[in-house]
């Protein structure tokens, strides 16, 4: 009787697939990253947005209230006869146009508070406040070369696709 046995010491084939299977995790793992960085971007994006409409429905307002003291300036200074009825005319009409602009600033912010909370996942109708307020703050970007380099190393989208080829290289180098 004969037995035959085969043992594979080392099988560099093996290697190298199980190699381009680690290249091929990493970038799962990296476009599974980005695609979460992708929800906050959007979130965020959002947010930001509602807050600028926010300080445009403030701004509005004061400016509403600015016009609102004039056009009663004016008219307390028309029954005084200090002022021309045409001045009156015209502040109403400055009143009135800073009353639409407030509305106007009022159903943008509204608008934008449903698209936040579609985004975040609220129920449809939920109310809710925006308390942050964002200082303004001067931006000082990097360089050209300092932002490439740190899109590089930083970007999962670009790790991804960096994972992604080195792996298709791995497994056809070795079929």
């Amino acid at each position: 009787s004969r037995a035959y046995l085969t043992q594979s010491i080392f099988d560099w084939g093996s290697i190298e697939r199980a190699r381009a299977s680690r290249a091929g995790v990493r970038s799962a793992e990296f476009s599974s990253k980005d695609a979460r960085e992708l929800v906050v971007l959007v979130i965020v994006a959002n947010y930001l947005l509602a807050i600028a409409d926010q300080s445009e429905v403030e701004s509005a307002t004061s400016q509403r209230d600015t016009a609102k003291a004039l056009f009663q300036q004016t008219s307390d200074q028309k029954t005084a006869g200090l002022a021309a009825a045409v001045d009156v005319l015209r502040s109403q009409v400055q009143l009135q146009s800073r009353q639409q602009k407030l509305i106007v600033a009022k159903n943008n912010l509204a608008k934008q508070k449903l698209v936040l909370a579609r985004a975040i996942g609220l129920p449809l109708g939920q109310q809710f406040e925006i308390t942050t307020k964002v200082p303004g703050q001067a931006l000082t970007p990097p360089s050209l070369d300092e932002a490439i380099q740190s899109a590089y190393e930083a970007r999962p989208d670009f790790q991804s696709q960096v994972n992604r080829v080195r792996s298709a290289e791995i497994g056809r180098a070795h079929v």
